[in-house]
């Protein structure tokens, strides 16, 4: 049975020039994992071992969630 609560959890640690953000991916697992075990749907995106976050990424995974008709609750 699929859950009616999504939650979309974001790490990004690094951002152009910006300076790294220690615990971002950390801190979005920890997220995801409690989302879960709270029973949300939970999906993931960091950028571990240099995979980037896109914002066309994160548009296709919301827009993917809310094509669920039974979804009532997207954080």
């Amino acid at each position: 049975v699929a859950s009616s609560r999504a939650v979309i959890a974001i790490g990004v640690s690094r951002a152009g020039s910006l300076p790294t953000l220690d615990g971002a991916i950390a801190d979005a697992e920890a997220i995801a994992a409690w989302a879960t075990s709270a029973g949300y749907r939970a999906e993931l995106h960091t950028d571990t071992s240099g995979a980037k976050v896109s914002a066309a990424q994160i548009l296709a995974c919301s827009k993917a969630l809310l094509q669920d008709q039974d979804l009532e609750q997207l954080v």
